[in-house]
């Protein structure tokens, strides 16, 4: 067993960063989520509030883990 299995992760440097073709537009909103739900430590929610979105689409590689705990929040 791993003895520093709850420390934070580290990444390389760049790691998150958006590709050419995944910009965007002008306005687009990014959340940088940092758990395994995007709700916790965003604002998220408040952005989704401000805008009136009651329903959402959620897709990834993992559904198990953060797809479904960002859908459980």
């Amino acid at each position: 067993m791993r003895s520093n299995w709850l420390t934070p992760f580290t990444t390389t440097t760049g790691w998150d960063a958006i590709v050419d073709d995944q910009i965007g537009h002008p306005g687009d909103i990014t959340v940088t989520k940092r758990a395994w739900s995007a709700f916790y430590g965003t604002d998220l929610d408040l952005q989704l509030r401000r805008r009136s979105v009651t329903q959402l689409v959620l897709a990834g590689i993992a559904t198990s883990s953060g797809v479904e705990s960002t859908a459980r929040a």
